[in-house]
């Protein structure tokens, strides 16, 4: 068995995970959108009963993308640890600077979803009445709210509330931006003595003493957990155990969006509730195994490395930010008037829809997000260079 390396550069296979979990978050909000009974189960209407089977099986976990989510804070968590403890920079330029690493790019897709919004305004709900369901006709309703309101929800309101009109999948960022704070400040006055039993706390107090949401920042905490195993070299590569762990986070990964009475997850979501919200400790639960596994399992961190895997790491924050409102404009559009009168039609929308999103995310990577990178970077170098003491 050989030692797992401690960090002391970018760790690639973390990208290539990245890189699949937000690639299964665009094939999740697809599915939402034109094969609910895939995603929310039959609801009760019997001609879906084989798609309401592997709505509820572990199969789930390939297009979980709440699962995924949680993949996403997990990482959040581990490589938030590393950068508070290896930065020189004072806790309030951290953070700061956390603050618009994510709102410039978060600011950015609202004014695309907000231009799309203008165009195609009304097709989301048009193709949610053809496919008659709720999901894609409940997004962007009447009236379309001005400018205004899209910089007010990127600088201030999905950090205090959660909610996006213009792009749904910004709940994260309020869990990402207090996490992200949180970690900051417990580096900033917990000495390495009393930090990883802190964090324990902290941990255990929001998965069993919470019920709302930040009930979730306890898998930003669990992140912090794992790096402070991972930076000791506590970690020995092991294909079986690391082979095992994966296939336990998967399974808790697979934990359905509403789980059929009766089934396995139903029993375990039951009895998982009486103590914790299940339908988030479950998940976290299985994103920690998912990367204690990999870190255990070289074979699996190969693959995470290779070319593709690594490129939807570099695009992933950008993929996460864009594709929902190509979703429901341009997927929906393509649906109404090409994909829903043939399999052949609909099988050249999810290639062109997947194409799209794809692209759009490289052009949002190398024109917006790696810029934002490299002038925060450089601002916090400035910073340092001229005498601010860390804090």
């Amino acid at each position: 068995m050989n030692l797992i390396p401690t960090p002391s550069s970018r760790v690639l296979y973390l990208d290539g995970l990245r890189g699949i979990a937000s690639f299964v978050v665009v094939v999740s909000h697809f599915i939402a959108g034109f094969f609910p009974p895939l995603y929310f189960g039959a609801e009760g209407k019997e001609s879906f009963e084989t798609l309401d089977a592997i709505a509820n099986s572990p199969l789930f976990v390939l297009y979980s993308g709440t699962f995924s989510v949680f993949i996403f804070f997990v990482l959040s968590g581990f490589v938030i640890s590393a950068s508070a403890i290896k930065s020189k920079n004072n806790v309030f330029v951290l953070i700061i600077a956390r603050y618009f690493r994510l709102t410039i790019p978060v600011v950015s897709s609202l004014l695309m979803a907000f231009l799309l919004l203008l165009v195609f305004a009304g097709i989301p709900q048009q193709a949610g009445s053809i496919v008659n369901h709720w999901w894609l006709a409940f997004m962007y309703q009447p009236p379309i709210p001005s400018l205004s309101v899209v910089f007010k929800e990127g600088l201030f309101n999905v950090y205090w509330s959660g909610i996006s009109y213009f792009n749904n999948v910004l709940w994260t960022m309020r869990i990402e931006l207090l996490g992200s704070v949180s970690i900051y400040i417990i580096y900033l006055i917990a000495k390495t003595k009393i930090r990883v039993g802190l964090l324990v706390l902290i941990t255990l107090g929001l998965c069993f003493g919470v019920r709302q949401w930040p009930n979730s920042l306890c898998s930003f905490f669990l992140g912090a957990l794992i790096y402070e195993c991972w930076a000791k070299g506590w970690f020995v590569s092991n294909n079986r155990m690391g082979v095992l762990l994966i296939l336990v986070g998967l399974f808790l990964g697979g934990l359905p969006f509403q789980p059929s009475q009766g089934t396995i997850y139903s029993i375990i979501f039951d009895y998982v509730n009486i103590l914790t919200p299940a339908f988030n400790t479950v998940r976290i639960a299985g994103a920690a195994c998912l990367l204690v596994g990999i870190f255990l399992c070289p074979v699996v961190r190969v693959f995470l490395e290779a070319a593709i895997p690594r490129f939807l790491g570099r695009i992933s924050f950008a993929i996460y930010l864009v594709h929902f409102p190509l979703l429901c404009f341009i997927g929906s559009f393509c649906y109404i008037h090409f994909g829903r009168y043939s399999v052949v039609n609909m099988l050249v929308l999810i290639g062109f829809y997947f194409f799209a999103v794809l692209a759009v995310s490289y052009g949002f990577t190398v024109f917006i997000d790696e810029p934002t990178l490299r002038c925060i970077s450089y601002l916090k170098r400035r910073i340092k260079q001229h005498g601010v003491r860390p804090i």
